[in-house]
């Protein structure tokens, strides 16, 4: 038993264990976007450059319902500010992690 938990201890055993929980919802999200995208009728391609683009998936699931239904500056300024509270959840946390040291 200690040897297995000694052999977790190697750095990429332990990445895989520290991302597993981020892992599994992420699996779930990109669930939700597969059978939110068919009933929006885009394509794998469609589907993918959507994932590829945005950094959000909130944003990714409000067009997918927009599209076709408002302007397309519309569809902009909604993945602008679903996108931009990322910039500000950075901006509250990096006086938090300025300490850490980067790798």
């Amino acid at each position: 038993m200690i040897h297995a938990i000694q052999k977790l201890q190697h750095p990429f055993h332990k990445g895989v264990l520290d991302a597993l929980p981020i892992s599994i919802s992420t699996f779930v999200f990109g669930a939700i976007f597969g059978v939110v995208s068919i009933q929006s009728g885009f394509t794998v391609l469609e589907s993918s450059l959507m994932s590829f683009i945005s950094f959000a998936g909130s944003a990714q699931l409000s067009i997918s319902q927009l599209l076709g239904h408002t302007s397309l500056f519309t569809l902009f300024i909604t993945t602008f500010l679903l996108n931009a509270r990322h910039l500000l959840y950075g901006l509250s946390l990096s006086p938090h992690v300025q300490h850490e040291k980067r790798q």
